[in-house]
């Protein structure tokens, strides 16, 4: 069994030099911030006084979310470039679960707003009025 393999040229090799060099460069830089916000946070949870000023301990959540995120973006962005970008088949299947059920809600929502909820029967814990009320409306 003989595997076809393609030579990379120069230029080719140094990009991908360059896009390893800046994903090497983002992630020390941002695990760095990480690191030393998420280690003050919890020291100042050691004290007192950290306990009385727990909206510092939820910024310095909110800022290594952030970091963490645009750090994810960054990487993932110079991977494209690259055209190295990695895709979770399974995620994107459960994104698009998600945003269809979002939308079959929106649907309903919609619909419930425009009848009269008064004449429909109360719902019970399956959802059934619902159910009942989207096929009347033919909406899936």
């Amino acid at each position: 069994m003989s595997k076809h393999v393609e030579k990379a040229t120069s230029e080719e090799i140094e990009k991908l030099r360059s896009v390893i060099t800046d994903m090497d460069s983002l992630a020390q830089e941002g695990f760095l911030g990480i690191r030393s916000i998420a280690k003050l946070a919890l020291l100042s949870l050691e004290t007192p006084e950290g306990h009385r000023h727990i909206e510092d301990v939820a910024q310095a959540l909110n800022t290594i979310w952030a970091t963490a995120e645009s750090m994810g973006d960054c990487v993932k962005s110079r991977a494209e470039d690259a055209g190295c970008n990695y895709t979770d088949d399974s995620r994107d299947r459960r994104h698009a679960a998600y945003m269809a059920a979002m939308a079959k809600e929106r649907q309903l929502s919609t619909l419930k707003q425009n009848t009269d909820v008064a004449n429909l029967p109360p719902r019970d814990e399956t959802g059934k009025t619902r159910d009942e009320l989207a096929a009347l409306a033919k909406v899936s």
